[in-house]
C-alpha cells in the first residue's frame, strides 16, 4: 500500500489485543470461539434523520463508489491539530472510508472515538468503515505463530477471531492489502485464510461485511485467481497511472470480476512521502480523469483516494475536500426531471409563521422563482414585515415594473433596480443576499435575477443586522397576513432561506436544481418549499430536513415545467 504498511501488518495482532476491553479477547475467541452477530443493520444506525435517510437511500443505490483511505496520523485527535480532519469530517457521500493505521490499537484516544463516535455517525450516513490491514505470513511473521497454526483448523480459528473483533469495533469490512505474488508455501497460507475469512467476510458469508482485495497486482495474481469469488470489490492503486493504462489493467481481471467491482485509487498525500502536508495534494486532476474513465466492458465499481484525510485541507468556499465532491459529481451527476407543480396565487399567500432565523442576524440569502401574470405596484414576493422602519421584503415597485428589496431595521432603508427589471408572463428566479458585515449598501445589499447581479439605487443606510422585535410572519406573496394591496399575481416555486450569504456562483449554479446534501451552505438552510405537494392544496411541505411547513392561503398547485430541477447531490 505504502511505505506505512510494514507497521499495519502487525495491526491485526495488535487489535486483538487492543479489544480485550471490548470483547473476550482472540486468544479466546480461537480455543473456544463462537460467531457474534453482526453489527451493522440499520438497527445499529443512530441518529438517522430525514437527510440522513435519503443518504442511505443513495448509497443502496447502483451507483459508482466513492472510497478514502483515512490515515490515522492525520485525525486531529492523533495529530493535535485542532483545526485537522475527524473522519466524521469526511464527505458525507463517500461511500467507504478505509481505517488506515501505523498506530498500535489502544495506545491513543483516537480508538475509543473510533468505535464509539465516528463509526456510529458514519452509519448514520450509510458510509461504511473497513480496517485496511495485510494478511499474515507464517513462513516469515513470527508475531502470529500464537493466534492460528498453519493448517486449516488454525485458518478457522484466526478468522473467527478477525471477525469477532472487527466487529465489536463496528466495522463493516476487511480491507486487505496484497502487493505480492505468493508462491509456495506462502500461497497455500494465504488462500486457506482468505477462505476462512470468506466464511465471515465478502459475498460467500451471510454477515454483510466487505471483503476487499486491495492491489498494486494485475489479474494473473496467484492469489486472486484462486479466491476471487469470494471478494467484493478490488481496490487498484493506481495512483501516479495514467488512464491509458487503466484499461489495459482492468483486462486482466475481466475474466474474473464485473467492472463494477473495480474500484480505481489515485494518491492524495503530499509528495515527499506519508507525512502531513496541508498546502499540497498530490496530483488532484487524476481523481477527475479516474473518475471519467470507463471500462470497454461496462461502469467501473468507483474512484477512490490514499490520503482523504489530508485532502481535507483543500478548501474553496469554506468547503473541504473539494475534489472528492466533484468527483462524486462527476461519476454520479444530478438526474434531471421537471418540476411538477408550482403554487398560482390570486389574492393569496404562503406563510411559514415566525422564521427566527431571520432576526437578528447579520447574514441571510432568500431564493424564489416567480412568475408575473401581472405587474402590479408593490406586489410582494417573500416577506417579513413588522412595520414599515422593521421589516425585510422583495416586491415590486411603483408601477415601472423595478424591483425593490427592503430591510428595515429602525429605519426605512431599501434598494431599487432600474425600472422593466420584470415583465409579466415569464419566470424569474430571485435571490436576496445580506451581509452585515460589509461596509457599503451595495455590498451588504444584493439582489440577483437570474442569477445576475443587479444595480441597485439605496434610499437610506442598510442596517448591519435585522430587526430583533420583527416577529411577523415570514410570507410568500403577500407582505403581511392582512394586507389587500400588495399581492402577487402570480406563480411562485422553490422558495429557499439560508441565514448566510451565498456567493453568485453558488446561487447561479444551483437555482436550476433541487437542493441536496452536497449543497456548499447545506448547513445553513432554514426554509425549503419545493412546492410539488399537490397532494394537498393548503401545505407548502417542509422538505430537506427544514422544520417550517407553510400554509397556503387562496393558492392552488398547478402544472408547471419552469423551475425545471436537478437532484443536485448524489
Amino acid at each position: 500500500m505504502k511505505k506505512h504498511i510494514f507497521v499495519v501488518k502487525t495491526w491485526l495482532f495488535m487489535l486483538c489485543l487492543a479489544l480485550i476491553v471490548y470483547v473476550p479477547s482472540c486468544k479466546k475467541d480461537i480455543t473456544n470461539g463462537t460467531k457474534q452477530p453482526a453489527v451493522n443493520s440499520a438497527a445499529s444506525r443512530l441518529n438517522v434523520t430525514a437527510t440522513n435517510a435519503e443518504l442511505i437511500a443513495y448509497k443502496s443505490s447502483a451507483h459508482q463508489l466513492m472510497v478514502g483511505y483515512y490515515r490515522t496520523w492525520g485525525d486531529k485527535i492523533v495529530s493535535g491539530d485542532v483545526n485537522g480532519p475527524a473522519m466524521t469530517d469526511m464527505p458525507d457521500s463517500v461511500d467507504i472510508i478505509c481505517n488506515f493505521t501505523d498506530y498500535t490499537p489502544g495506545s491513543s484516544p483516537y480508538w475509543p472515538a473510533l468505535k464509539n463516535t465516528y463509526i456510529p455517525a458514519l452509519h448514520a450516513k450509510g458510509t461504511k468503515v473497513v480496517n485496511t490491514t495485510s494478511l499474515p505470513n507464517t513462513t516469515s511473521d513470527t508475531s502470529y505463530t500464537n493466534h492460528y497454526t498453519n493448517n486449516s483448523t488454525g485458518y478457522a480459528a484466526w478468522a473467527l477471531a478477525t471477525y469477532n473483533s472487527y466487529n465489536a469495533m463496528g466495522y463493516d469490512g476487511i480491507d486487505l492489502d496484497v502487493e505480492s505474488n505468493p508462491s509456495g508455501s506462502v500461497l497455500t497460507a494465504d488462500v486457506g485464510l482468505m477462505n476462512a475469512l470468506s466464511q465471515y467476510f465478502g459475498p460467500k458469508s451471510t454477515t454483510g461485511k466487505l471483503l476487499i482485495f486491495d492491489t498494486n497486482q494485475t489479474g494473473s495474481n496467484s492469489l486472486f485467481t484462486q479466491i476471487y469469488t469470494k471478494i467484493n470489490y478490488v481496490f487498484l492503486q493506481a495512483y501516479w497511472r495514467q488512464t491509458s493504462t487503466l484499461s489495459s489493467t482492468f483486462n486482466t481481471f475481466a475474466s474474473y470480476i464485473n467492472p463494477n467491482q473495480f474500484v480505481v485509487m489515485v494518491d492524495f498525500e503530499d509528495g515527499s512521502g506519508d507525512g502531513q502536508n496541508s498546502s499540497y495534494v498530490y496530483n488532484p486532476v487524476q481523481i477527475y480523469q479516474y473518475a471519467s474513465w470507463q471500462p470497454t466492458q461496462g461502469t467501473k465499481g468507483g474512484v477512490g483516494s490514499y490520503g482523504i484525510d489530508n485532502e481535507y485541507y483543500q478548501i474553496a468556499n469554506g468547503v473541504h475536500n473539494i475534489y472528492t465532491r466533484h468527483a462524486i459529481q462527476m461519476m454520479n451527476p444530478p438526474q434531471t426531471t421537471s418540476s411538477t407543480n408550482a403554487v398560482s396565487l390570486s389574492s393569496g399567500k404562503i406563510s411559514a409563521g415566525d422564521v427566527t432565523q431571520l432576526k437578528s442576524t447579520s447574514a441571510f440569502t432568500l431564493e424564489s422563482w416567480v412568475y408575473f401574470n401581472a405587474v402590479g405596484s408593490w406586489n410582494n414576493i417573500l416577506a417579513k414585515s413588522n412595520t414599515s422602519t422593521d421589516r425585510i421584503a422583495v416586491q415590486t415597485g411603483g408601477g415601472d415594473n423595478s424591483l425593490y428589496v427592503i430591510l428595515g431595521n429602525g429605519s426605512n432603508s431599501y434598494g431599487y433596480t432600474a425600472a422593466n427589471a420584470v415583465t409579466a408572463g415569464q419566470w424569474y428566479h430571485v435571490a436576496v443576499v445580506f451581509d452585515g458585515t460589509q461596509s457599503t449598501n451595495a455590498s451588504k445589499l444584493k439582489l440577483y435575477i437570474n442569477g445576475t447581479l443587479q444595480t441597485l439605487t439605496f434610499s437610506g443606510t442598510i442596517p448591519s443586522s435585522t430587526s430583533s422585535t420583527n416577529t411577523a410572519a415570514f410570507l410568500a406573496g403577500s407582505e403581511t397576513t392582512s394586507s389587500t394591496n400588495t399581492y402577487l399575481s402570480g406563480k411562485i416555486d422553490e422558495i429557499r432561506v439560508w441565514n448566510a450569504a451565498l456567493s453568485q456562483s453558488t446561487i447561479s449554479a444551483w437555482m436550476n436544481k433541487s437542493l441536496g446534501t452536497c449543497h456548499p451552505n447545506a448547513s445553513n438552510l432554514k426554509l425549503y418549499w419545493q412546492l410539488d405537494n399537490a397532494a394537498s392544496n393548503a401545505t407548502a411541505v417542509a422538505s430537506l430536513s427544514t422544520t417550517y411547513t407553510g400554509t397556503i392561503t387562496s393558492g392552488v398547485y398547478t402544472a408547471s415545467t419552469q423551475a425545471s430541477t436537478t437532484s443536485g447531490c448524489p
